[in-house]
């Protein structure tokens, strides 16, 4: 018992919360937290004469329900009872959530009532099932059933409590109000409750019910109010700032059982976007998750944005950092933690350390996700009623999400505003200060020092740009070979498996052959074939040694004369197994064109083509992934690679941008591929790198253009 409330339940915020969701639960329309006690000097609670009340005008409970049902750990009541009487789904199930009084203090006394039967009293002390020598049965506990005493308009105790209630007024209420319901007494405090304790208290409550719910055009049939000392001034009802009601940016988003969402965006420029069969999922396989509608959010955090928002950028900034987060919503209560500060479960701020100019942070959204119990049976709790069970359907939450979030990260990048394309110099341009020296000599044409000292700083400028693209293609390598790792390990690990066991079989058959006595003659062909076995497996790890090997970070020297063919199927082999598994179907032009090119950069630009053909034709049909590879000469004699892929292809909007460094369409995308590759190309080659019309295939067509070494 001491284990269940004391220690299963993390925080005071989540005690606060099962108490309200049982009250939900018990059809209350009011619930009223109270503090009561003395004010320190410190501006906490006096732990003397401190105590909470948690008081709701629900069904109450009979002297049945209280000694069979809540004095019952862990009962069956609530799995049974599945809807309550005015037809709410019931949020409780596993009958632990009533222990979260433990949590908050060591002493309860309950006070409740049912329309139609007598008023019950239980007093608790927590304390005194801590000792180890007793069992349940003898633990007293005092209990009384009485008629009508507290619940009961006439009663002054009742009425004072209800009096300090900003939602109820008048005698009629709080007739109505008294009728029925569950009065909490806690009290010897375990926590020291500060002005700053209760604040975070109201304002984990205020996102406890589902706003993806209410409906401004009907009373709300569930309202929760603090109540407290004076000298702590936080009497009210629960609610929402409503500075969260003036988003930057929004996205709403309905997403099917089979993963095909419905999304309306709407913008900074209030343009809006709807958009219909979002496809989330590949082949249109059963979502596991189940379906479920998301809202999200999004705010600038600069000053300029924050000041519309608020009356100071000061103020947003606070009320932001205290409420931002995904929240998940079931049957319209938050589930715990999810939403929380610094629960950052979908792992956006490391997501956006690797794409800082286009991924949003933690700190800049609030989310909602809404499910239910129905609806998603394959998003269950955890015991301790904190958090859903790790496995397939979180997994595929995270995923749907971390896409939708995609797609609005996608327009924002677009709408901010930025130096125009066509102006903006490449990656590794030329700086040039010849306008600097120009107009030194123009109107200082006797001081030779500062003209030296603009050459001087052209040189330094050159030999930084010069190294600086060395350095940007070696780290480009190693990104590229991070990638690599995964299926090195995976095509390396089943040889060097085979190669143990065949050698193993090996030595043990001579042994056994000897040992009998037979010449080692007469089975040598057996003994033969194991060690040429061996050796196939060997010639295996070979290969794919020497397919990366070309991705490794040591310097080379002169590039090579090669065929450009070779090193497109030296890519295709080292990606053959994902292809393989995703049953892609890949045609190479049978050409052959010798080149000098570096063969390292030119495998980096067909492995990024390749890897983001073969993410996007995960979202077609299996049977119409398709990827053609062609090399062809040039009028001007330069080079072109083709490839081009049966998949969804680039939208209009996206096309603009997709080569912009940080730009992504992919969740969880860096944007550098392309802008990088692009790079290269332009920088070392004086070529391009460009996106073409769709071909047979349908799907992205990108040609890279060599125009130096080539020949």
């Amino acid at each position: 018992m001491a284990t269940l409330g004391n220690e299963l339940i993390s925080s005071e915020i989540v005690a606060l919360s099962e108490l309200v969701k049982n009250a939900y639960d018990a059809d209350a329309h009011h619930v009223m937290i109270r503090f009561q006690g003395g004010v320190r000097s410190d501006g906490s609670l006096d732990p003397n004469t401190a105590c909470i009340h948690i008081l709701d005008d629900g069904c109450g409970m009979s002297e049945q329900t209280l000694l069979g049902a809540w004095l019952e750990p862990a009962t069956a009541y609530r799995a049974r009872e599945k809807v309550t009487r005015s037809g709410r789904r019931v949020l409780g199930e596993k009958g632990v959530g009533r222990f979260a009084t433990a949590k908050l203090g060591e002493q309860l006394e309950i006070t409740s009532k049912m329309k139609n039967h007598d008023e019950v009293r239980l007093r608790v002390d927590w304390s005194d099932f801590e000792n180890a020598d007793l069992y349940l049965d003898q633990v007293d506990v005092e209990f009384e059933s009485r008629p009508a005493s507290f619940f009961d308009a006439a009663n002054a105790e009742s009425a004072a409590i209800w009096s300090r209630s900003s939602i109820i007024g008048g005698h009629s209420q709080l007739e109505q109000v008294c009728a029925s319901g569950t009065l909490l007494k806690i009290d010897r405090l375990r926590s020291r409750w500060t002005r700053h304790d209760v604040q975070v208290a109201q304002n984990a409550l205020a996102r406890l019910i589902s706003p993806l719910d209410s409906n401004p055009d009907i009373e709300r049939d569930f309202r929760i109010e603090f109540v407290g000392p004076d000298d702590l001034g936080f009497d009210g009802e629960i609610q929402q700032d409503e500075i969260f009601q003036k988003p930057n940016y929004q996205l709403i988003a309905e997403v099917n059982e089979r993963g095909v969402a419905t999304v309306m965006m709407q913008l900074k420029d209030s343009q809006q976007i709807d958009t219909e069969d979002v496809d989330l999922t590949p082949d249109g396989s059963i979502l596991p998750c189940g379906p479920f509608l998301f809202s999200l959010n999004v705010w600038d955090r600069d000053t300029a944005s924050l000041r519309q928002i608020a009356r100071t950028a000061k103020i947003a900034r606070e009320a932001l950092d205290g409420a931002s987060g995904i929240s998940i919503y079931r049957d319209r209560f938050r589930v715990l933690p999810y939403g929380e500060p610094r629960n950052d479960w979908l792992r956006l701020d490391l997501r956006r350390v690797n794409n800082p100019t286009l991924r949003l942070s933690n700190n800049q959204i609030i989310g909602y996700v809404r499910i239910t119990r129905d609806g998603n049976p394959n998003l269950r709790d955890q015991s301790n009623r904190e958090g859903l069970i790790e496995g397939p359907a979180l997994d595929s939450l995270r995923d749907t999400i971390g896409q939708l979030i995609a797609l609005l990260e996608q327009e924002r990048y677009k709408q901010r505003p930025r130096a125009s394309r066509q102006s903006r110099p490449s990656l590794l341009s030329p700086v040039d200060l010849s306008p600097i020296t120009d107009l030194l000599s123009e109107r200082y044409p006797g001081d030779t020092e500062a003209q030296q000292h603009v050459a001087s700083a052209q040189q330094e400028i050159d030999d930084r740009l010069r190294h600086a693209g060395e350095t940007l293609a070696q780290y480009h390598r190693l990104a590229t070979l991070g990638q690599l790792v995964d299926i090195i390990v995976h095509e390396a690990a089943q040889p060097i498996a085979t190669i143990g066991h065949t050698a193993y079989a090996g030595v043990e058959l001579t042994n056994a052959l000897a040992s009998h006595g037979h010449e080692l003659d007469q089975s040598a062909g057996q003994v033969l074939a194991q060690f040429e076995r061996i050796q196939e497996q060997n010639q295996r790890i070979d290969e794919v040694i020497k397919r990366v090997k070309p991705f490794g970070g040591r310097k080379r020297g002169r590039p090579q004369r090669f065929t450009v063919e070779s090193a497109i199927n030296n890519v295709v082999g080292l990606m053959a197994p994902q292809m393989d598994e995703a049953g892609v179907q890949i045609t190479i032009s049978p050409t052959q064109h010798e080149v000098s090119l570096d063969g390292t950069e030119t495998q980096e630009v067909l492995f990024n083509l390749l890897n983001n053909s073969l993410h996007w034709l995960m979202k077609v049909p299996r049977d119409k992934r398709k990827v053609d590879i062609s090399v062809t000469r040039c009028e001007d004699d330069a080079l072109s690679i083709m490839v081009e892929d049966s998949g969804p292809g680039i939208a209009d909007h996206d096309q603009d941008h997709i080569f912009d460094a940080y730009f992504s369409t992919k969740p969880d995308g860096t944007g550098l591929g392309l802008a990088i590759a692009g790079t290269i190309i332009k920088d070392y080659y004086d070529g391009n790198l460009e996106l073409l019309s769709p071909g047979e295939l349908g799907g992205a067509r990108f040609r890279a253009v060599f125009r130096k070494r080539v020949t």
